[in-house]
């Protein structure tokens, strides 16, 4: 056996053996704070009890739920305000992944007023940050930004560069979700320079790969693959098997951004080996969800559905509400491009129902964007009004808080970096490449929209003169 090929059965022996270690280890851990929990004065329970909601929480959330309760029956009774603050952020962590954001959000406001008042600095970071998480996926962009900032400030008063560094690469994300690519990019830099600053590889290859995500939405397929090659070369050096996977993950979307659905298959195909060997559930729901999209692109669409309801099946257990909407959402897609409207209608309302649970702004939009095709194809023009009034009500109000985030001026160091400006961002957020397509294509959804809505009218007053008409005539 040649010596590279000795080496290659090495590094696959570990690979498939490092998740069992991790679990023995997390187990191991766990046994021992459970010890030390047996023969703790009632002043320490609240401190174990909040270690073991975090050692648990990734692989048994309902247990670590009961963990987290038990922390703060104990830091109330013992009057611990700060395990007290700990047992509330770990409840809205397990709340959040949970999708029930508003309760989250609650759990957060409550640790955050704690952290201040013991002044507890990273528990406030932490919380901001995590209030900011939330804004981020109801698409409430001008208040996701206003919490991260608020982190990052904090963190640059205690002097943090790993909290500054993650709190930049946040902005980035929130910036990235807009449209507005190059200031994302800006962002994503400045944390690349903190991260190489402390030589931390890990977080080097976190920015690598979302500099290349950004690349990618920008309609930059060459540097795209350049960072996403980088961020896969150092997750692999280091061992991160469940970054390894998303790094495949994403190079997978990439290829398929490109129309290259083989080499997306590929990168799809490992990506999964990897998620089903660490147990990243979250991870396997996605990736079979984008295995769905290139089944769906090649028009097989059994075999697309049949991996979207993987997805959702996964997405349902794990409770990630969001993600469910989203896969019920492709799936009546490809009802609707099959011409089975009713069947459409049944998976979008499905999907509306479950986004309307988490106030999914982006999942509501399409949903009634979608809606309103359907039931004007089904020629229930007085329902379709109903949703284009819904959409166009609910976009203007997402307009109207993204030109006011516009109009606010953010910067991260004033004395070095210069405020937004409104003219910049706007074209930034315009940026020639896939983002005009995709510009377009909503921009003829919304003519579709309209011209339904002026149907749907038009045979509503029609319809409402023919009983007035009726009541007019004498009665035989």
């Amino acid at each position: 056996m040649s010596l590279n090929r000795k080496r290659a059965v090495r590094l696959l022996v570990l690979c498939l053996t490092f998740p069992v270690f991790q679990q023995v280890y997390a187990q191991s851990r766990v046994d021992s704070l459970l010890a030390l929990l047996r023969f703790a004065p009632a002043y320490a329970q609240a401190g174990l009890f909040n270690e073991l909601c975090t050692e648990t929480r990734g692989q048994y959330p309902e247990t670590a739920m009961k963990y987290a309760t038990a922390a703060k029956a104990s830091a109330i009774k013992n009057g611990d305000k700060k395990n007290l603050a700990l047992a509330h952020k770990n409840i809205g962590i397990l709340l959040y992944f949970k999708g029930d954001f508003q309760q989250a959000s609650q759990e957060y406001y409550e640790a955050l007023a704690l952290f201040r008042e013991v002044k507890d600095m990273k528990g406030v970071s932490a919380c901001t940050n995590n209030l900011g998480i939330i804004c981020k996926e109801q698409s409430n962009y001008p208040a996701a930004l206003s919490f991260y900032m608020q982190s990052l400030k904090t963190d640059e008063q205690l002097g943090d560069e790993d909290g500054m560094a993650s709190g930049l690469s946040n902005i980035g994300e929130v910036y990235q979700l807009m449209g507005a690519y190059s200031k994302a990019i800006d962002f994503y830099h400045q944390a690349l320079l903190l991260e190489k600053k402390n030589n931390d590889n890990e977080g080097i290859a976190e920015c690598y790969g979302n500099i290349g995500a950004a690349c990618q939405e920008n309609g930059n397929f060459t540097d795209a693959l350049v960072y996403g090659m980088k961020a896969l070369q150092l997750f692999s050096q280091s061992g991160n098997l469940q970054k390894k996977g998303l790094c495949y993950n994403n190079l997978g979307w990439l290829f398929f951004s490109a129309g290259d659905n083989l080499k997306a298959m590929n990168y799809y195909n490992k990506a999964m080996v990897i998620r089903v060997q660490t147990s990243d559930k979250s991870g396997m729901a996605i990736t079979l969800s984008n295995i769905g999209k290139v089944y769906e692109a090649l028009e097989e669409w059994d075999t697309a559905m049949d991996y979207y309801f993987r997805s959702v099946r996964i997405d349902l257990e794990i409770g990630n509400k969001k993600k469910v909407a989203a896969s019920l959402a492709d799936q009546g897609l490809i009802w609707l491009k099959r011409d089975d409207f009713a069947r459409a209608t049944d998976f979008f309302l499905n999907s509306l129902e479950m986004a309307l649970d988490v106030s999914a702004r982006p999942e509501i939009l399409s949903d009634y964007r979608y809606l309103t095709k359907c039931l004007g194809k089904q020629k229930d023009y007085e329902k379709a009004w109903e949703y284009s009034q819904l959409f166009f009500a609910l976009n203007d109000s997402v307009q109207a808080e993204s030109a006011g985030m516009f109009r606010k001026q953010y910067s991260y160091n004033e004395s070095e970096q210069p405020t937004m400006d409104t003219k910049q961002t706007v074209i930034a957020a315009t940026s020639t490449g896939p983002c005009d397509l995709t510009n377009r294509m909503f921009i003829i959804g919304l003519f579709e929209l309209f011209i339904i809505m002026i149907l749907s009218t038009i045979l509503m007053r029609e319809r409402t003169l023919r009983r007035r008409r009726s009541k007019s005539l004498p009665q035989k």
